[in-house]
Parts: C-alpha cells; structure tokens; sequence
C-alpha cells in the first residue's frame, strides 16, 4: 500500500493561463468531458511527449475548430498522461483516485480504459477530508506501535 500525487492540476493551470493555450482553454466553465477526444489527448501525449501535444492543442482550436469540450478534453488527456501511465506502469491491483472531480473523473475513466487496474473514485465530500482522516489514521497507528 502507498501514496502519490503529483502536480497534475497544478501544471493544468499553469499552462491553460500562461502559455499561448489561454485562449483556447476555460478551466472556469464547467464542460461536458468529450471522452473521444480525452482519449486521442491521452494516446498522442504518449506517442509525441507532452510539449508537443500541448502545441496541439492550438492546432485544434486555430485551424480545426475543436469546440471549447473537444479542446478542454483533449488537454485533460494530454495533462494525465504521464500521472497515468506511472499508475499503470507502477503494477498496482488497486487504486483510489482522489481530488477535484475535473481530473479524478477524467483519470478513472482512462486508468480503466488502458490499465489492467481496480480503480475506486472517491467523491468529493470524502476527498475534501481526506488529508484530515489520514492523519488521524497516522496518529492512530503510531499510538498503538508506541512510536509516539
């Protein structure tokens, strides 16, 4: 058993509000998750690395019209790759995707659709706490081992 995270939605916004993709990408607005285009985000951030499928994103909004789903979805895709893929690759039975709906639905669906992995979503009211149980949980052990 053990915990990651990563800054996934810390670099989505960064690069959705500072890089030339501002335009393109509205985090604000809450969009209906395109799953085609999540998935094609996904697959070609995999296959080209993450510059340059952020660079396609501007080619979908400037030269083939992506509506603002197609475009946000295919980003999302594009931003979990790599968190994705070391879930994948990290050999787990299980995992438990925690955090904001705007990325925790997105990862389950993908970790469900390419990896051979039990995934448990953990809805927002639980996520919020979450850190708080943990620690109690922590304390609660090392109080028992005498650790304390």
């Amino acid at each position: 058993c053990r915990f990651s995270t990563e800054l996934t939605g810390e670099l989505m916004s960064a690069v959705s509000a500072n890089t030339i993709l501002n335009q393109s990408i509205d985090l604000a607005t809450d969009l209906e998750t395109d799953y085609d285009f999540l998935k094609k985000g996904y697959l070609y951030a995999k296959e080209h690395g993450l510059n340059a499928a952020f660079f396609k994103v501007r080619i979908l909004a400037n030269f083939f019209s992506g509506t603002k789903d197609q475009l946000c979805s295919f980003f999302k895709g594009v931003v979990l790759c790599d968190e994705i893929e070391n879930i994948i690759n990290s050999k787990a039975k299980k995992v438990v995707i925690g955090g904001k709906a705007q990325l925790r639905d997105p990862m389950c669906y993908l970790i469900k659709e390419y990896g051979n992995v039990e995934v448990v979503s953990v809805p927002d009211d639980v996520s919020d706490v979450a850190t708080a149980i943990g620690m109690v949980k922590i304390y609660e052990y090392a109080k028992k081992e005498g650790s304390l």
